[in-house]
């Protein structure tokens, strides 16, 4: 019986050995939101998807599901400038370094935060704007603590775990309009320095009320 493909763009924002060559997969998607998938095989050094499905890649991922939980059956690669690819300099790799546990944290809020498939695309674009911007960006290490209070709002925005006063505050108001919710750009850091303190306000205010 042959089973449906289903094909989506997503993050594996965690990840966990199975079995003796196997993975289970955290990939927040889409059109499916937040699946977990199992990659038969993918830890042995002649899987062809060996290297798209470390933690935090962002790719095209092909599941069929399954009783118990989804089977991946292909990723194609969207980005692969998580990967270093040329010499860099000591202080380049500080920076990487730094940009990676930002991500980090950022996932494993989101995995928090989730609750079963639901897909919310705009959820997603803003993951996408995110990604983009720490890898495109130049980023400069004194500004991951703004970007990451900018996502992070973003995110409990969204998910509905943030006062509906938040949004018309005119300190934060540039971060959630309509036109700028999935934007970066180097003047949203500078707002975010004279907002930081609201920001944190916010946010804890937010995880609060999501009882994490």
């Amino acid at each position: 019986m042959s089973h449906h493909i289903y094909t989506t763009p997503g993050f594996i924002i965690d990840s966990r050995a199975s079995g003796e060559a196997g993975r289970l997969l955290y990939i927040y998607t889409r059109d499916l939101g937040l699946v977990l998938a199992v990659a038969q095989g993918v830890r042995l050094d002649v899987s062809k998807l060996r290297y798209h499905t470390q933690d935090f890649s962002y790719a095209t991922f092909s599941l069929v599901r399954g009783k118990e939980m989804w089977r991946l059956t292909g990723v194609t690669p969207i980005s692969d400038e998580n990967q270093i690819s040329h010499q860099v300099s000591k202080k380049e790799i500080g920076t990487i370094g730094e940009i990676e546990t930002l991500r980090a944290r950022v996932f494993s809020l989101l995995k928090r935060l989730l609750h079963g498939e639901e897909a919310n695309e705009m959820l997603f674009s803003i993951l996408v704007g995110f990604n983009e911007y720490i890898t495109k960006g130049n980023v400069d290490p004194a500004d991951i603590e703004y970007i990451e209070c900018i996502v992070v709002l973003r995110i409990l925005y969204v998910l509905g775990y943030m006062e509906h006063t938040s949004k018309e505050n005119g300190e934060l108001a540039v971060f959630f309009s309509d036109t700028t919710l999935t934007e970066w750009s180097p003047s949203m850091l500078v707002d975010m320095k004279r907002a930081r303190p609201l920001a944190i306000r916010i946010i804890n205010e937010g995880l609060k009320a999501s009882q994490l």
